[in-house]
């Protein structure tokens, strides 16, 4: 479960924190899964709406209307059928003056979940995949412990599925240097690959 706070900055309509708080290093949502929506009532409403707000499409997905703004929070399960983006913002409005709002201070990601690991027979062949330094900025180190899987390639994918880049890796190889200057920054999927199936997955986030 995710959990994301709502509070109101210095003016209505304003930008309110979020935690986690949206943007390149931040912990991506999921369709599907279940998010924890907080916030204070400095709008001073005896009732709000909640929304979610697509920057790329200019639109907005109800979430609830006319909660008593006085339970301050909300659990709500992120639609499966919501497209991935990394501009979304989570709106709290006042029920009765729709332009008084709160709102998310950074863009939300929300990413297709991880893939699922490929199953193995014990723990010994499942490789653990890490990087550092993360979030990294123009390169990072990637290693992996020795195991019996065979590793053939390594990935790295943004938040819609696209393949930015790739290598090959050697028998026997356990760490990885990865050039990061031509990716973009944001959130990254680091995906490790037998020739049958991903075994390993890891997010990247890279700053600039």
């Amino acid at each position: 479960m995710y959990l994301i706070i709502l509070v109101l900055a210095a003016v209505v309509p304003a930008a309110a924190q979020l935690e986690p708080s949206g943007g390149a290093t931040a912990q991506p949502l999921h369709p599907g899964h279940t998010v924890r929506i907080e916030w204070a009532n400095d709008l001073q409403a005896p009732r709000v709406d909640l929304a979610l707000w697509n920057g790329t499409t200019h639109t907005e997905e109800t979430i609830a209307t006319g909660l008593p703004a006085e339970i301050s929070h909300l659990e709500w399960q992120i639609p499966a059928t919501l497209p991935p983006g990394d501009q979304y913002r989570f709106v709290v409005r006042d029920h009765a003056h729709p332009r008084r709002a709160l709102r998310s201070r950074s863009w939300v990601h929300i990413t297709p979940a991880p893939p699922l690991v490929a199953s193995v027979d014990d723990d010994s062949q499942t490789p653990q995949l890490t990087i550092h330094p993360s979030p990294a900025t123009n390169d990072a180190t990637l290693t992996w412990n020795a195991s019996t899987a065979t590793i053939t390639t390594i990935e790295i994918h943004d938040t819609k599925q696209r393949r930015l880049a790739s290598w090959t890796i050697r028998p026997g190889q356990t760490s990885l240097q990865i050039d990061l200057s031509d990716l973009p920054p944001g959130m990254h999927h680091v995906r490790m690959l037998s020739p049958t199936a991903v075994i390993a997955t890891q997010m990247l986030p890279v700053v600039r």
